[in-house]
């Protein structure tokens, strides 16, 4: 089974269900032996249980799994875990600089006058359309002029404020 995976507006993305010979789900199997984590959208299942009820499911499989070190779960340096997670998390923000692939940030926050339409999609709740209609609507001269663009209210004005500003 396939389903529309929805989120982020940039992107067309679908995903499957994947159902083995036997009849079990794949990604249960893998989380259970310790080689997949529990996370991700998820959907209702062709069986009837809702997306809450299948992840709860997978995060206590995962559980198990951890708790039994199995799969990667038994390389796992538990009293290294923070700093791991902290390290892994820092070289994944270095590419995505290197990348160009950097998120709008409070230390790095986007021109409305001068941001290509990729830069602008960067920004949560800003997709195609309304990066597109942002540019159209130029030149801002305060975050207010944002009022007139078609797709923005006042709640997305308030989430994006801290990472936008308006130059010249």
């Amino acid at each position: 089974m396939f389903a529309d995976a929805r989120g982020d507006s940039r992107y067309e993305r679908v995903y499957g269900f994947v159902e083995l010979s036997d009849g079990r789900d794949l990604s249960e199997v893998l989380v259970d032996a310790g080689l997949a984590r529990a996370f991700g959208v998820v959907r209702q299942l062709q069986d009837g249980r809702t997306g809450e009820e299948w992840a709860e499911h997978l995060k206590d499989l995962e559980l198990i799994a951890a708790r039994k070190g199995l799969g990667a779960w038994k390389h796992t340096d538990w009293s290294k875990l923070a700093e791991s997670r902290k390290e892994a998390r820092d070289e994944v923000k270095e590419l995505k600089v290197a990348q160009g692939e950097e998120n709008a940030s409070e230390d790095n926050p986007v021109d409305l006058n001068k941001a290509t339409l990729e830069e602008l999609m960067k920004l949560p709740k800003v997709g195609r359309k309304t990066a597109e209609e942002i540019i159209k609507a130029r030149p801002y001269r305060s975050l207010k002029d944002l009022d007139k663009v078609s797709g923005i209210g006042a709640k997305t004005i308030e989430l994006i404020a801290p990472l936008v500003k308006v130059g010249g």
